[in-house]
């Protein structure tokens, strides 16, 4: 468990670090929108606003490029531009446009995260997916949506308040994702009935500990620049069609892994296939793709797949 705490910590340092470095290198060089916000704020001093004005002639773009500012002027460029970012974040409604983008950075890195500890730990490199297209692990995704719902209106209580709530969630979150698989689909992804913390086969004492962390870091450290960076990379346009795509891929993802381990139920019970589309998939995803893309999966009582 430390392990994956001390994993956790360092994905949270290393985000920061390189917010750190990006915003550090856009207010060095005045640049970028959030930089525009903030000198439009009207709160640049007068020596900072010359520095500003010479840089913005043609004359000395070259020269500006290789120009530096003083720590304190970075300084005030960053805490004026954090002003501009959290009265974003203030009047900001979190809708259907930031829960998919949410959904699909919380999929990925969740999984990116879940490899990690388990090479760390065990050695083991396998895929540890959960749709049949794309680098997804929806648990993640939607343990990170329903955390940024209940959580980011509180993100100003304390931190203890905050880090029992997120345990809670993704405690929540593992047992009803784990008993929906056993029940609907015959399959299991993590069983921890061989741990002495587990308390029902799917959730274990440490694991309420690390969901707890986990909540903490992604509602202070990680969501905040995210919001603001979503919310701001799009045209009103842009949003649209970025929601309409990213829906509709997700929701087609999601249906075809549900038809996959479907028929693969069918096959194992020596149903053939009833129409084109089952046909189709027996062709493509077989049980050998299954053990292949889903490699921590195991199939109740099924013994090929590990």
């Amino acid at each position: 468990m430390v392990q994956i705490l001390l994993l956790v910590l360092m994905i949270g340092l290393i985000w920061r670090l390189i917010q750190y470095l990006f915003y550090t290198i856009q207010a060095d060089r005045m640049r970028g929108k959030l930089f525009n916000e903030a000198h439009d704020t009207g709160k640049f001093d007068p020596e900072l606003e010359a520095e500003f004005q010479r840089r913005k002639n043609e004359n000395f773009i070259k020269e500006a490029k290789k120009g530096r500012l003083t720590r304190k002027q970075r300084k005030q460029i960053r805490q004026i531009e954090w002003k501009v970012a959290e009265h974003y974040l203030k009047s900001m409604k979190i809708g259907p446009y930031q829960y998919i983008w949410i959904f699909v950075i919380a999929s990925v890195l969740g999984l990116l995260l879940e490899e990690g500890w388990m090479y760390i730990n065990f050695g083991i490199q396998e895929s540890r997916v959960g749709l049949i297209w794309g680098p997804f692990s929806p648990l993640y995704g939607f343990g990170a949506c329903i955390m940024t719902a209940a959580l980011w209106p509180l993100r100003k209580r304390p931190a203890w308040q905050l880090f029992l709530i997120s345990a809670l969630i993704g405690t929540v979150v593992e047992q009803i994702t784990g008993w929906g698989m056993e029940t609907f689909a015959h399959a299991a992804s993590w069983n921890y009935l061989s741990l002495p913390d587990h308390i029902t086969q799917w959730i274990a004492w440490r694991f309420i500990i690390i969901w707890g962390f986990l909540g903490l870091i992604w509602v202070k450290v990680v969501l905040p620049p995210l919001l603001y960076t979503i919310g701001r990379s799009f045209s009103h346009k842009g949003r649209l069609v970025a929601v309409i795509v990213l829906a509709a891929f997700l929701t087609l993802d999601m249906c075809m892994t549900l038809a996959v381990f479907n028929r693969n139920t069918d096959r194992n019970q020596g149903i053939p296939a009833q129409n084109g589309f089952e046909s189709w998939i027996d062709e493509h995803y077989d049980a050998k793709f299954i053990e292949s893309r889903f490699q921590n999966l195991t199939i109740k009582d099924e013994q090929y797949l590990s």
